[in-house]
């Protein structure tokens, strides 16, 4: 490769439909069309291909907030905002916070039970931070008077709610209605995409990376192109094919040589302004604490 001239990356579209067996299917059918280079967003059919991509040599860009997705293989790059730094940034507060008790209200999938559950909830305990209960609601609800009834009557010192933002107004106005008053409410990464009335959420606390989607010019491309507003698939798409651009640019190619350069050099992005990896190959964040209706809060 010439490193004064561009090169040209083929870019294929494989459909996992979201499921393990289909994503299998699909790598399958990647290694077949001569693929040594993919993003998956999805654990479930990461986990699936782990095995298989030191043998196949390719390398993967995981989406995937389990910072210990790195650790299924040598040829994944984890390139996400992780729930270690967040889950560990919680736990500063809750305990520099003057909690005595904490209620959480987690979405049920394994990733966030493992990180919020069980990791959290075991320092939490160790630290004497007493878990008035723990309730978990699937991706599909949509009523939560029942959830909320439960935390209201343990009426914790502070309340967690994890994860997604979709969820957010109506998880907020039901506590409105019963008119809790903890010393906290803690949220996490989700809490960037609510919607609607914004008093709801008044002196919520909820962590984020620094520079996460600060990167305007890319949003606006994308919208005149689009019509829409980038999901955040769409930011660490872009990254990885940026990254593996830039890589094989300055590089022979080779998959190792690839890999080197990616963990040894600081990489410009737009899912946050800087990327760098460590040595085992998991992004770098860092964590900062906003709160609503302060200045470095929305």
């Amino acid at each position: 490769i010439n490193r004064n001239e561009k090169i040209k990356l083929k870019v294929v579209f494989y459909d996992s439909k979201s499921i393990p067996k289909e994503g299998l299917n699909a790598y399958h059918k990647m290694k077949f069309d001569g693929i040594k280079y993919a993003y998956v967003s999805l654990d479930p059919v990461i986990k699936t291909i782990a095995p298989l991509l030191e043998k196949d040599g390719i390398l993967v860009f995981a989406g995937s907030v389990d910072n210990e997705i790195v650790e299924m293989s040598s040829n994944i790059f984890r390139l996400y905002y992780g729930f270690k730094d967040e889950t560990e940034k919680e736990f500063e507060i809750l305990k520099n916070g003057n909690i005595k008790s904490i209620s959480m209200l987690l979405r049920d999938v394994p990733v966030i039970r493992k990180y919020k559950e069980e990791r959290l909830g075991s320092k939490l305990k160790e630290n004497g931070i007493i878990i008035k209960g723990i309730h978990l609601y699937s991706p599909e609800e949509k009523d939560f008077k029942n959830l909320v009834a439960k935390i209201a009557s343990e009426n914790p010192d502070a309340i967690l709610i994890s994860e997604y933002g979709d969820k957010f107004p109506i998880i907020f106005s039901e506590l409105a209605n019963y008119k809790l008053s903890p010393k906290m409410i803690l949220c996490g990464l989700g809490f960037l995409n609510v919607q609607g009335d914004k008093s709801l959420y008044k002196g919520v606390i909820y962590t984020a990376p620094e520079g996460l989607y600060k990167e305007t010019s890319f949003k606006l491309k994308f919208m005149n192109r689009f019509h829409k507003e980038p999901t955040y698939e769409s930011y660490y798409s872009f990254d990885s094919v940026n990254l593996l651009y830039t890589a094989i640019k300055n590089t022979n190619g080779s998959l190792d040589r690839v890999k080197e350069y990616i963990l040894n050099n600081t990489f410009t992005g737009v899912s946050q302004s800087k990327i760098i990896f460590d040595k085992n190959r998991d992004l770098k964040t860092s964590v900062s604490i906003k709160k609503v209706g302060d200045n470095n809060g929305f």
